[in-house]
This record gives structure tokens, C-alpha cells and sequence, in this order.
């Protein structure tokens, strides 16, 4: 878990490099590491409604672990408006 959520930073890092800049001159990152655990530790059933973290688990289970990734993924896009509004 430890790994893939290292790798899911980097992923993000890739695919959303102002909202990651954001983050760091907000000083957050090292929560953003926190949350990427949680979220792969519980599979999401922690930090998403129940309907959410049913579908990610059917495609988890259908697809594999790379559905992590891609529903992380997803989410941050999802609340990339919200992040960047924060200061």
C-alpha cells in the first residue's frame, strides 16, 4: 500500500501539476500522502458515499488494482476546482 500510494503521488504529480504545485505552497502535501493511503487502505469506503466506493470496488474486482489509480485519479479531477479555490 505504501508503495502504490507512492506511486499514485507521482501519478498526480503527472497528471495535475498546478493542483500539486498548489499544494505545495500551501504546505500540504505531506497530508496529501495521508490521504492517499487511507484511500488505499480502505479501499475508499472511508472517504467516498457508499454508492461511490461500491463501483469502485465492482470495477476493482472486475479489473484489478489499476482501477485504484484511475478512480484516485478521477476523484482529483473531480475536486481540482475545489483545491485550487483554496488559499
Amino acid at each position: 500500500v505504501i508503495i502504490d500510494s507512492s506511486v499514485l503521488l507521482v501519478l498526480f504529480k503527472q497528471h495535475f501539476p498546478v493542483m500539486h504545485k498548489h499544494l505545495q505552497e500551501l504546505n500540504f502535501v505531506h497530508f496529501l500522502n495521508n490521504l492517499l493511503y487511507k484511500w488505499f487502505v480502505s479501499l475508499f469506503i472511508q472517504n467516498t458515499s457508499e454508492d461511490v466506493s461500491l463501483f469502485i470496488w465492482d470495477c476493482f474486482f472486475l479489473n484489478g488494482s489499476q482501477v485504484l489509480f484511475q478512480a484516485s485519479l478521477a476523484l482529483f479531477s473531480m475536486m481540482e476546482p475545489d483545491i485550487l479555490s483554496v488559499s
